[in-house]
């Protein structure tokens, strides 16, 4: 009998032991459950309890040892209440969370204090009066052990197990942990298995009511199993469910790691999705498109990825006076705006003042926010201003019709927007200025060949006919013929270089139907002006990743190579090749006229400006030529890579 009691002792032991340091290990994982702040008190109950099973286990191997088994009597009985009480601190804890958070309970239930009070300090009397009056040690033992069971172990078994039911309806209700909440009914099932078997199935004592209990406890009535045996299998019951039910933690875990792997995956495709529209954007500025289809994108990008009902961007007017709205953009599209809409007062104070805004997050005095083209209030709103050079130029933003906030990651991208289109307002400014000092420097141009070419004939045709008015007047008629053969010579030349410099101008602007076709033209239109053959070969069949400046310099070399061909070389046939290797375009030009050599032609600096112009890209030229055997140019420009 000794040696069944050690080992129920031991296994005991063993499943608290287990229960608590069970518990313990979740008390270092982090959980949003409230149940997680109260394990540290339900760990020290197994922790405890195996304790003390494991000190009655070598009190009964113990016993010849009166002395030893005393001091162990003794320990046993001052730590006999902390399982019990650990228990009660756990269920009052989770049902004063529970109350709090989710359940109300009758008022009625105010008074039930001053109701237990009284008898349950009666019973706390009759108790203490029991133990201390007992003539020994062990009759002390195994009162207070019949005592704690009816005042600890008993409630703290009740409250633990209305814990765990009222925790499995939360969690029930409330997330998305439902498997697991199943195993905490197991758990709040157990608990009052332990509590009717600490309150009802006892092993025979000296209470009052003692005698009662064990008549009508299902182990007298049934006259199957002992009391030991009915308290291994509820600890056992206990211990697994227990166990189970703390999964709940491990499955919390998983479905926030699944949550956070969402958050990122949805995180990496809004970033994807932003970058997709700040390269378009970017490559919409590096392709010189319209700037108001470039600004509306903005506007259009900013709307979408920002999910607002409304996107506007304003610009101050050349004084600096006025705040226009240029673009209003809505789930319906773009709004026709009419002058003088109003912008925002916030708007234009934003833009005035430099500053970016929240609405209303950041408003002291939060002042409705109506939008005068929707003709709707806005409950959130959130404004970035432009700026260039310290200057400032108008205003981006978005707004909500919902009350859901603007956060400041948002104001974030939003200001990138606003980069993005302070950078296209600024390259459109820059644009124009380098359109109008091409526009400048083509008219000089043109006016320096008008001076060397076409003025110069002019004068010399007033000159011609104040010659010829004086030979007719002279009546010499050879001279007349003569004078006015020469005339028409001039002429002539004049109209070609008149020819000449339309062609270059249309050839230079043709930017449109690309350099291929505008250099097949220019060859075309100089072959029916000059009786040239000119033979054009392409060996790619558009050129890609060249530079706008470099393209203009390609056509103004071979204009001027062409010009020369014409004006000095006197072939009878041109070819000119084009071809790309290495990241390089190669153009290839040559004739069968006289040549020339190069060193005997001080003083002419055309070749030297061509030269330069190749230069001035990244490029260089090549010329070889020898008299009487025709010239060879070739002309390298980089390609982007």
């Amino acid at each position: 009998m000794m040696t069944s009691e050690v080992v129920v002792a031991f296994v005991h032991g063993v499943i608290s032991f287990v229960i608590g340091f069970a518990v313990f290990l979740e008390i270092q994982q982090r959980s949003t459950l409230y149940l997680r702040r109260y394990l540290k008190w339900l760990a020290v109950f197994g922790l405890s309890d195996g304790c003390l099973e494991w000190a009655d286990m070598f009190w009964l191997t113990c016993l010849p040892a009166n002395v030893l088994c005393n001091d162990i009597l003794m320990l046993r009985i001052v730590f006999l209440p902390l399982p019990g009480f650990m228990l009660i601190l756990f269920g009052a804890g989770l049902l004063s969370e529970l109350s709090l958070h989710k359940f109300t309970f009758p008022k009625w239930l105010a008074l039930a204090p001053a109701v237990v009070l009284t008898p349950a300090a009666l019973l706390v009397t009759y108790a203490l009066t029991t133990i201390l009056t007992a003539h020994t040690p062990l009759e002390m033992h195994f009162t207070a052990e019949v005592w704690t069971r009816y005042l600890l172990y008993f409630p703290g078994c009740l409250l633990a197990g209305f814990g765990f039911l009222f925790q499995h309806y939360e969690v029930r209700h409330s997330s998305q942990l439902k498997e697991s909440a199943t195993q905490l009914r197991g758990a709040a099932v157990a608990f009052f298995l332990m509590a009717f078997t600490s309150g009802l199935l006892i092993p025979p004592a000296s209470t009052i009511w003692s005698p009662f209990l064990a008549r009508i406890s299902l182990g007298q009535i049934l006259m199957i199993l002992p009391f030991t045996v009915w308290d291994t299998v509820t600890s056992l019951v206990l211990m697994y469910f227990v166990i189970r039910a703390l999964n709940i933690f491990k499955e919390e875990r998983a479905r926030a790691l699944e949550e956070l792997n969402l958050q990122c995956a949805q995180a990496q495709q809004h970033a994807e999705n932003w970058t997709h529209g700040l390269v378009n954007i970017g490559r919409q500025i590096a392709n010189m498109e319209n700037t108001d289809d470039i600004l509306l994108s903005i506007v259009r990008l900013g709307r979408s990825l920002l999910i607002a009902d409304v996107a506007a961007l304003a610009i101050w007017d050349e004084t600096g006076a006025h705040l226009n709205l240029k673009y209003h953009l809505t789930a319906a599209g773009s709004s026709f705006l009419p002058e003088n809409v109003p912008c925002p007062p916030l708007v234009i104070a934003c833009a005035q003042q430099v500053t970016a805004l929240r609405y209303p997050d950041e408003v002291d005095e939060s002042p409705l926010w109506h939008c005068a083209v929707s003709r709707r209030e806005a409950q959130a709103a959130a404004v970035v201003p432009l700026q260039l050079d310290n200057r400032p130029l108008g205003a981006i933003w978005l707004e909500r019709f919902t009350p859901r906030a603007f956060t400041p990651n948002e104001l974030i991208w939003l200001s990138y927007l606003a980069d993005q289109t302070v950078i296209a307002l600024e390259h459109a400014l820059m644009a124009a200025r380098i359109q109008s000092v091409a526009i400048l420097e083509e008219r000089s141009r043109i006016a320096r060949e008008m001076h060397d070419g076409l003025a110069q004939i002019l004068g010399y045709l007033s000159l011609e006919l104040q010659t010829l008015e004086a030979l007719t007047q002279q009546d010499h008629k050879a001279d007349v013929l003569a004078e006015l053969c020469q005339a028409r010579q001039r002429v002539k030349a004049a109209q070609a270089d008149v020819r000449e410099s339309i062609l270059s101008l249309r050839t230079t602007l043709a930017g449109n139907s690309g350099v291929l076709s505008a250099l097949r033209q220019y060859c075309e239109e100089f072959e029916l002006q000059t009786g040239m053959q000119v033979q054009f070969v392409a060996a790619l069949p558009e050129i890609m990743g060249l530079s706008s400046l470099a393209e203009v310099q390609l056509i103004c070399i071979i204009r001027e190579a062409f010009v020369n061909i014409q004006k000095h070389a006197r072939a009878t046939q041109v070819k000119l090749e084009l071809d790309s290797l290495d990241n390089q375009l190669t153009a290839m030009i040559a004739d069968d006229g006289c040549g020339f050599a190069e060193h005997t032609t001080p003083g002419h600096f055309g070749l030297q400006i061509m030269r330069e112009r190749a230069q001035s890209v990244g490029g260089e030229l090549e010329i070889a030529s020898c008299p009487g055997q025709g010239t060879h140019l070739r002309l390298r420009l980089p390609l982007a890579a």
